[in-house]
């Protein structure tokens, strides 16, 4: 038996796994987050299992910037679990329209720029992805859209390739799993996008149903409905036994597109 005190993880496995206990986290002090956007009711689901005995912080970064460049810092109050933090020392953050290359407010949503010492100078032998992704002011274009809370952090909405377009309306797949997983017979859930006749994309849900209980899709569908726009309605949801991820927890929505579209 080891114990462990820190623990860097996906984190969803923690706090929805039927077999993890509060035993489990005995010994735990501390909880890193990242890889991919994580909900506040899924943080709270780990500190519900630990009884609140450790920390819960999310952080944010990209191969790119070499480290994270936002985090939650150790000992703060008043965590807000949906950010990722604050800027590291030495770390410039830029939100901007990916339409029309403009800076947005400071708290309206925007494709995330990040300036700092630790960016990459550009892609080995690969000129073209490098205009690409880096600004002639040295800003690399994470390719990620999210907001900036004043008094929270960063906040990630996904990944702009992978959004929703609902009559040109943008969908957040993560805003959508988020709400899935808070439903108490949800194990895990992963959200795409499927061609419309008449909307030209609508989400559909793919949802592990939690081990001994009964939840109709029609349920299911409805209580996201009840707490979202609605062009953000889930058209269909199907129930499955696995949802493909890599290694650090990142949904593989490309093979759930083969199948399921």
């Amino acid at each position: 038996m080891y114990n462990v005190y820190y623990i860097k993880i996906p984190a969803i496995l923690l706090g929805k796994h039927p077999e993890v206990t509060g035993e489990h986290f005995r010994n735990v002090r501390y909880i890193l987050c990242g890889a991919a956007p994580l909900a506040a009711t899924d943080a709270q689901a780990i500190l519900d299992k630990s009884n609140n005995r450790l920390q819960f912080k999310q952080g944010y970064g990209a191969t790119e910037t070499t480290s994270i460049a936002t985090t939650t810092f150790k000992n703060v109050d008043n965590v807000d679990y949906d950010a990722c933090g604050t800027a590291m020392a030495g770390v410039t953050l830029k939100f901007v329209d990916p339409q029309t290359g403009n800076p947005v407010p400071v708290g309206e949503p925007g494709e995330i720029y990040i300036k700092a010492p630790v960016v990459m100078k550009r892609y080995y032998k690969n000129e073209q992805a490098t205009r690409e992704s880096m600004t002639e002011d040295g800003f690399f274009k994470t390719g990620d859209f999210g907001r900036y809370k004043p008094d929270a952090g960063l906040i990630i909405t996904d990944r702009i390739k992978e959004l929703i377009k609902v009559k040109g309306l943008q969908v957040a797949p993560a805003e959508l799993e988020s709400l899935l997983r808070s439903h108490p017979a949800v194990a895990d859930a992963a959200v795409i996008g499927v061609p419309h006749d008449f909307y030209g994309e609508v989400p559909k849900a793919l949802v592990i149903p939690r081990r001994d209980t009964k939840v109709t899709t029609e349920e299911l569908q409805n209580f996201v409905a009840s707490k979202v726009a609605p062009f953000k309605r889930i058209e269909e949801v199907v129930f499955v036994d696995n949802i493909p991820k890599t290694s650090s927890g990142k949904i593989l929505r490309k093979d759930l597109k083969k199948i399921y579209s």
